[in-house]
């Protein structure tokens, strides 16, 4: 029977949802700021838009790949001191 996420385990997932959004808006919105600086509305935007979201795919998923790799290991990614 598979063990049922934990009170920290939903936390870090919480707080990786959290952090991507934040990736994908920062993208956003330096992109449209862009944007109005130079004059060239939509082109920066859709590229910092495109662009941070292929950064949070890629940070979701070494998150992921490296939380797979610590249970396997007997130990809980939530709970690991390195930072990224």
């Amino acid at each position: 029977m598979a063990k049922e996420p934990s009170s920290p385990a939903l936390g870090w997932y919480g707080v990786l949802a959290f952090e991507l959004g934040w990736i994908v808006a920062a993208g956003s919105l330096l992109g449209y700021y862009a944007d109005n600086y130079f004059g060239t509305s939509p082109l920066l935007t859709a590229i910092g838009s495109i662009g941070s979201a292929a950064g949070a795919f890629y940070r979701l998923i070494a998150a992921l790949n490296r939380a797979s790799r610590y249970r396997e290991n007997g130990h809980d990614a939530e709970h690991d001191d390195r930072k990224d």
